[in-house]
């Protein structure tokens, strides 16, 4: 034990010019801890030696913590570790689904949210780790969205860890010696685009470090042992009598008893209009809108971000046209968030040729489909039957298509938004017309073999 902790760290802290709070952002850990080891009535545990040392070594400050510590007040918020990116927004619904994940974010060394583009699988991860902290020495943020190339995935984890490249020896032995036997919990966030370094890096680091355990975003599995698969549903959607989109609700819903789609309407609404209320007169489009946005937070944010300049109503009426509309976001946000068109355009980019075929052809499907019915109406030189169940798979592990399994056989079927996104795609080859008389070809015939 060293008996001089209390001091060294003191030093380091005066040294870097800090306070405590954004001293604390280095370190991963709250700034009541940093006073309890300035009066030494506790010790740094050994995650934490290690960046007090690297921190000394290199005066280096994790990219993270820089990012988030810039403005931070105090840190009033204890219960969010530090080095988390602090939402601006207000996070609605999902009660349930923290509730599920952090039992098994803390049975299980490999979590994986996986979901729709804009389904929210970021922002839950934000969510869940501050519950999670109390149970590990040290949380890290690692934000995989800005990294092209798969062999810099080590890199961006090792700076947001302040590991600098020893020699000739392999930054992930780096990274695994730095974390060594240490309660970790490290978020890696928005895999899907180097899925095989993330998972190799994965594999490496839980092989190397037992006290390490990850939860990851990504948009597919990594596809490695071990790990578990959590998929990141929807918004909860209003009920609307006759389950119709479009249908009339009788009288506005009492306050409180909103879906979580249309509590994160208004509330996003109310940042371009701090009046806005679901009542009797708005209640109806806002449901419509809800429901025809599949519940998708990223979808349903867009939308209310043309309040006040069109009424609920006039919105409804425009989503015939919904990639055009929803393209007014923050300044801020990431690029492929930035419209729907661009989050649906990132995950159409990493298919495979014969993924993206099939994708667009299932749009014809407005009910869903079974594989049989796609077989018979999807094939072309490009898509052989032989290999329609394994695209299917790839497509339902990528978030895209929705497997029903049922007693009587499974059913597939696309997001509304995701089959729109194929349709127009499909209009955009001059095929559609021909899929269309395919589709219906193929129907007619099976009608005739049933009479």
């Amino acid at each position: 034990m060293n008996t001089d902790a209390h001091l060294r760290v003191r030093r380091l802290r005066r040294q870097l010019g800090l306070a405590q709070a954004p001293f604390a952002e280095l370190l991963g850990v709250t700034s009541v801890t940093i006073s309890r080891w300035e009066s030494g009535r506790v010790q740094p545990s050994p995650l934490a030696w290690q960046r007090l040392r690297l921190l000394e070594a290199n005066a280096c400050p994790p990219r993270a913590a820089i990012e988030t510590s810039a403005g931070a007040q105090s840190q009033r918020d204890t219960d969010r570790p530090a080095g988390l990116p602090r939402p601006i927004s207000t996070f609605i619904g999902r009660e349930s689904a923290l509730a599920e994940l952090a039992p098994l974010a803390l049975a299980n060394r490999l979590l994986v949210l996986t979901g729709a583009g804009g389904a929210g699988k970021t922002r839950l991860a934000l969510e869940l780790a501050p519950t999670l902290a109390p149970a590990f020495e040290g949380v890290t943020w690692v934000d995989l969205t800005a990294v092209q190339q798969g062999e810099l995935v080590p890199q961006t984890v090792a700076t947001a860890l302040c590991i600098r490249e020893q020699g000739e020896q392999p930054l992930t032995s780096v990274i695994a010696s730095a974390i060594g036997p240490a309660r970790l919990l490290m978020l890696l966030d928005n895999c899907e685009h180097l899925i095989d370094a993330s998972a190799a890096l994965a594999v490496a680091l839980l092989h190397a470090c037992p006290g390490l355990h990850l939860l990851a975003t990504s948009r597919e599995m990594l596809g490695v042992s071990g790990e578990v698969l959590w998929t990141v549903p929807s918004l909860g959607l209003p009920t609307v009598p006759g389950d119709l989109p479009g249908a009339k609700l009788e009288a506005a819903l009492p306050q409180g008893d909103e879906s979580e789609a249309e509590r994160l309407f208004a509330d996003r609404a109310r940042t371009r209009d701090h009046r806005f209320i679901i009542d009797g007169t708005n209640g109806p489009a806002v449901a419509d809108i809800c429901r025809r946005l599949d519940g998708l937070p990223l979808a349903i944010e867009l939308a209310a971000a043309w309040i006040p300049v069109l009424s609920a109503a006039e919105i409804a009426a425009r989503l015939d046209d919904r990639f055009r509309l929803l393209t007014r976001s923050p300044r801020s946000t990431v690029p492929r968030h930035r419209t729907l068109r661009a989050a649906l355009d990132w995950s159409f980019d990493l298919l495979s040729e014969a993924e993206q075929r099939l994708l667009i052809w299932l749009s014809v499907f407005v009910g869903g489909c079974t594989l049989e019915a796609v077989a018979a109406t999807v094939i072309d030189e490009r898509l052989h039957s032989s290999d329609l169940l394994t695209l299917m798979s790839s497509l339902v592990e990528k978030s895209l298509v929705i497997a029903d399994v049922r007693p009587a056989g499974t059913r597939y079927r696309l997001l509304e938004t995701v089959r729109a996104y194929g349709h127009e795609r499909l209009e955009g080859e001059g095929v559609a017309a021909a899929v269309r008389r395919r589709h219906a070809e193929s129907f007619l015939a099976y009608a005739v073999a049933l009479e």
